[in-house]
């Protein structure tokens, strides 16, 4: 019955003490709460305590309690980071035939890429624990290097230029 209800023959009258609770929310020092028996997510919110869907409460929150205890909650974060790699450019020779044997020429300068990794970092108590890999995206793609090469081979005799690409060794004889 509560407080201003008379009090009547064969009338019963529960009792109810309250008793201590120890709360430790994350990192911060602990501190003891004076209860009814309740449970533990009650506890929580009735001592203006926030628990997140990632957070973890030992016991669970369902569970009844009646005598003293200990809860604890790990407060649990995530959070994203994006990372950004260059991406190193590759260089391609190519040959010509019209072009003197040894000479290079540079067709197009190389360019490296840029590709960015996204991180997915979680917290427990504000200490880091996991690093994980969610997505990678090459935002500027590496553009190769092109050098050319010749091939043509050059000989001379006196004052005449001989251009040739194919050198064959033979032996020639003649039968009279």
């Amino acid at each position: 019955p509560g407080l201003g209800t008379i009090l009547k023959d064969d009338m019963v009258i529960n009792v109810v003490h309250s008793f201590e609770v120890s709360l430790k929310i994350g990192e911060n020092e602990g501190f003891n709460l004076s209860t009814l028996p309740d449970t533990v997510e009650n506890i929580l919110e009735k001592s203006g305590i926030t628990i997140t869907a990632d957070d973890r409460v030992e016991p669970s929150l369902e569970k009844l309690i009646t005598e003293p205890a200990n809860i604890s909650v790990v407060k649990v974060s995530r959070k994203v980071e994006e990372e950004s790699k260059k991406i190193p450019f590759e260089t391609k020779i190519k040959t010509d035939s019209n072009m003197e044997n040894g000479l290079r020429k540079v067709v197009s300068q190389g360019e490296e890429g840029l590709e960015v990794i996204s991180w997915e970092i979680t917290y427990e108590n504000g200490k880091k624990i996991s690093k994980k890999e969610i997505g990678r995206e090459i935002v500027k793609p590496p553009k190769d290097r092109v050098i050319v090469e010749g091939r043509l081979q050059i000989a001379s005799r006196g004052d005449e230029t001989i251009r040739f690409k194919k050198v064959l060794i033979a032996e020639a004889t003649a039968y009279t």
